[in-house]
């Protein structure tokens, strides 16, 4: 059967070859025809499949689609109409795997497998390569003069982006935003100590002329560690790119060029004349591995010296730079519970009342428990009769009830209120460290069951210090810090300091339109009835004046009640009692701690452990507060999600563009085939951002003890989907988790596909980093979101009180931005995994990777000194993702490289597979 209206071959694109033909699917009114017994896919394999060029078989082309035709007394079979289904003998049991398809084969043929040549006639099961409005599967022929057009259409937008860059800094108000780090009150409890940038002196490009000239000793004194490592990151790149390009273009290029001169398709390769697709002869794949090998072992070569630089670095910055990080020491998993009699009057009077009483009265219940099912009931009386349980301290006093006096609702006192709720904090105690105390349980004995009952604060401070001394020595240790949950403090105080600040702005807001009038009434002295001469100025700025008098009096009242807000959960956590697992130790050597993070302190594994403390500002107070187990916990359901979030991120996106593909007709009538490639193009960078976002989100989920590790979490989240959703999900139409599903069933398609879909998806990636040259590099100088942020609160301050906000106001709304860690690194790897992914099959990435990092890296020392600021000193977690990473993407091309490279080769016709 044959069928005209399939999708053909375009102007631009190669057929795959002449030895293969897409068998049809055969259908009736009726439905689909029957198989033979035992089968449940089949095609028609007719005995007129060979004889002609027209008669029942289509021709395989890269925009081909498998056909269903339909007997109704028009499809022609050799000389005659095929009316009914065939018969049984004649179709042929045969399932496919997903995308792939059934195909008729004549002469010889490479077999499924990629390695067997199949000669004869026959079915088989070939890989179905389908495009869609954001796939890149069918490839494009993208030519070198389409590629210096591209070029240059894409110069042409980073210059007008540029510009509209110096556009902005030539504002006075806006280098605040342009350059927040320089302008930024000299102290900032929000970040680090930090020394201010150097004025830069004038002319539009004075920021260059710096970045271009500074030095990393210079820059170490505005930046962190972290950031610097990154920035010399981006310069190693570079030159691995650029010194890659001189050593593998000109011979790769020169060789798949002269490789491809005897093939039939030659003129219709385009660029993909100077990539692996075109080889096909034994020496050139040789020395593809060869070169391979060569820039593998420079770029190790260059992470090791960055990372002996990095060594020295870490050991030469003064503890000015990273605080007490150096010194101190995290102790977790610090037993909360004892059976331990109190020491002296202290102890006991601290257990008999305010939360540790409530605790004890929790316990009780737990202990009956713990009793009753080790199943020791008498032992369990008798310890009830001699009130040892039942009333572990002295008895909690009788709180009023509302329902007491027949529906009279009584106000509970002081006592009752703050008893109410060590009860309530008991309780929630309790439940947050269930599986310790059933754990610390299991292990007591029932002689000592009646005598659990929860250390005190000053207890674990006790005894945190007497182990550390007992194994370093006497004195060694400074300070004992029991970990926290401060988020409730830190609300507080940051929502009393955003309304103080507030309220002082209204008080100077009410003294400069005092000041106003007063100037405006002396205007008039003279005038024998003040009042009566008031100008229409005057007037509207009375009006103003009463209007600011009401704010500020609102704002007032609001000042105060934060206030009193901050001060009862500062009392709280101040008066916190309850026993915490973690604490930070202090010590008075920077040797103790390095030895102290190292050495086992009890007898019993899993109890004790010790770990070197983040800095200062990096430590999350909240997570730093829970065991080990409970931070386990949280990691594991923040990975959980992660990990759906990357595989099925692409759905939204996927629905979303079938639903404009749907009404693409309609859409390109009216507003033509680019916009409706804008809309398609907006929809995936929308989806990106949200991607980073989300990624930021669920990075702060996770039980980790810093804000440093959070990031290096935050970046592997973006950076794998990105991998998995715009590098894999390019590469076919199909969904990313089919695509992994089909791999884990069946893994030869990893080798069998996988560098076939690479070379073919090259040149769409190739034009995606062209793109991020043009675009990302100087977005990263212009931060729209910045700039957008100040100019809606000078306009809501505008509209409100009708005057330009103060100089305190812009200096607060223009704070520097944190460095995105979670983001950047992420998309900087992504443009890195390509190049190392296409560094010797597709050469030409290695200079326009070159250009991207050597222009971010230029950019960056920019934004390093005058824009971001990290908000702790010294994670010194950034630089291990790095080499992580690096080594992953070296590591996955050199596999696609190595284990791919059989499959091309193809009896002197590597490319039979376009």
């Amino acid at each position: 059967a044959h069928e005209e209206p399939c999708d053909m071959a375009s102007s631009n694109t190669t057929s795959w070859t002449s030895k293969a033909w897409m068998t049809a699917t055969l259908h009736t009114s009726s439905g689909a025809c029957p198989c033979p017994s035992g089968c449940a896919d089949c095609v028609y394999r007719s005995p007129s499949t060979y004889k002609t060029a027209g008669t029942n078989y289509l021709k395989l082309d890269s925009t081909s689609t498998i056909p269903s035709l339909y007997l109704d007394g028009d499809v022609i079979d050799g000389s005659s109409n095929l009316t009914t289904c065939p018969s049984l003998v004649d179709m042929q049991c045969l399932a496919c795997a997903a995308d792939h398809y059934p195909a008729a084969y004549a002469g010889s043929f490479l077999a499924p497998d990629d390695v067997t040549t199949m000669k004869g006639t026959g079915l088989t099961c070939l890989y179905y390569n389908e495009c869609d409005a954001l796939s890149s599967a069918c490839g494009t022929n993208f030519t070198a003069t389409e590629f210096f057009i591209t070029c240059g259409w894409l110069a042409v937008l980073w210059v007008v982006l540029m510009a509209v860059f110096i556009f902005i800094r030539s504002f006075k108000h806006m280098m605040h935003t342009c350059d927040p780090c320089y302008f930024m009150e000299d102290e900032n409890h929000n970040y680090p100590p930090y020394k201010r940038p150097p004025k830069l002196p004038k002319g539009h490009f004075a920021w260059l002329v710096r970045a271009w000239h500074v030095t990393d000793t210079e820059l170490i004194a505005n930046t962190t560690p972290d950031e610097l490592m990154l920035l010399r990151w981006y310069r190693m790149v570079y030159h691995w790119f650029f010194g890659a390009t001189i050593f593998v273009l000109p011979v790769c290029a020169t060789l798949y060029h002269l490789d491809s001169e005897d093939q039939d398709a030659k003129d219709a390769f385009g660029m993909k004349r100077i990539t692996i697709a075109a080889a096909n002869s034994e020496g050139v794949f040789w020395v593809v591995v060869l070169q391979m090998w060569v820039i593998s072992t420079w770029l190790v070569y260059l992470l090791s010296r960055e990372t002996a630089a990095y060594t020295r670095l870490v050991w030469r910055l003064p503890v000015s730079r990273i605080g007490i990080k150096s010194h101190a020491v995290l102790v977790s998993d610090i037993p909360m519970l004892t059976t331990d009699v109190p020491r002296g009057k202290e102890g006991a009077r601290a257990q008999s009342g305010g939360i540790m009483k409530a605790l004890s009265s929790a316990l009780a219940d737990k202990k009956e428990k713990q009793v009753n099912r080790m199943g020791s009931m008498t032992r369990f009386g008798s310890m009830t009769r001699s009130g040892s349980m039942s009333n572990p301290s002295s008895p909690r006093s009788p709180r009023s009830d509302a329902g007491d006096l027949e529906g009279v609702k009584v106000e509970l006192t002081e006592a009752e209120k703050a008893e109410a709720q060590e009860e309530k904090m008991a309780k929630a105690w309790l439940k947050k460290n269930y599986s310790e105390v059933r754990s610390f349980m299991d292990e007591t004995t029932l002689d000592d069951i009646d005598k659990l009952r929860a250390c005190t604060k000053s207890e674990i401070l006790r005894v945190v210090k007497a182990k550390m001394e007992g194994v370093m020595g006497e004195g060694c240790v400074v300070s004992v810090l029991l970990a926290r949950d401060t988020r409730k403090l830190d609300k507080s105080a940051n929502a009393w300091k955003a309304s103080e600040q507030a309220y002082l702005q209204a008080l100077i807001l009410e003294k400069e339109l005092k000041d106003d009038i007063e100037e405006a009434l002396g205007e008039n002295k003279g005038s024998k009835d003040v009042e009566a001469a008031d100008s229409p100025k005057v007037a509207e700025l009375k009006a103003k004046l009463a209007k600011a008098d009401e704010e500020r009096e609102k704002l007032r009242l609001d000042t105060k009640e934060k206030l009193a807000a901050f001060s009862q959960a500062r009392l709280d956590y101040l008066h916190d009692e309850t026993p915490s697992p973690s604490s930070i130790v202090v010590f008075s050597r920077q040797m103790d701690s390095v030895i102290a993070s190292q050495v086992q302190l009890d007898n019993q594994f899993g109890r004790w452990h010790t770990e070197p403390a983040p800095g200062p500002n990096d430590l999350v107070w909240h997570n730093v507060a829970l065991t080990g187990k409970q931070r386990w916990r949280k990691n594991v359901r923040a990975r959980l999600a992660a990990t759906i979030m990357v595989i099925f991120f692409s759905v939204p996106v996927n629905l979303l563009v079938a639903a404009l593909n749907a009404g693409k007709d309609d859409i390109v009538s009216v507003l033509g085939e680019g916009i409706f490639k804008v809309l398609i193009g907006l929809i995936l960078t929308i989806f990106l951002v949200v991607a980073h976002i989300m990624s930021l989100v669920i990075s702060r989920q996770y039980g980790c003890i810093s804000k440093s590790k959070m990031d290096v979490e935050g970046a592997s989240i973006y950076f794998w989907l990105l991998v998995l959703n715009l590098f894999l999900g390019n590469l076919n139409s199909t969904p990313v988790w089919e695509d992994l599903l089909d791999w884990i069933q069946d893994p030869k398609l990893v080798l069998s596909t996988l560098i076939y879909r690479c070379v073919e998806a090259s040149s769409f990636f190739l034009q995606f980093c062209l793109l991020r040259i043009a675009t990302s590099t100087v977005l990263e100088l212009i931060h729209p979101p910045t700039h957008l942020g100040y100019l809606v609160k000078t306009l809501i301050h505008l509209a409100k009180t009708t005057a330009m906000p103060t100089p305190r106001m812009v200096q607060q709304w223009s704070q520097p931005e944190n460095t995105p860690l979670h983001r950047v690194p992420a998309q900087t790897m992504l443009i890195f995994f390509l190049g190392c992914q296409y560094c010797v099959t597709a050469p030409a990435f290695l200079p326009v990777c070159g250009v991207f990092f050597s222009l971010f890296y230029l950019f960056w020392k920019h934004n390093l000194s005058y824009h971001y600021m990290q908000p702790y000193a010294a994670g010194l977690t950034l630089w291990p993702w790095l080499v992580k990473q690096t080594f992953n993407s070296l590591l996955f091309s050199q596999a696609v490289l190595i284990l791919g490279l059989p499959t091309l080769s193809k009896n002197g016709q590597s490319t039979d597979y376009l």
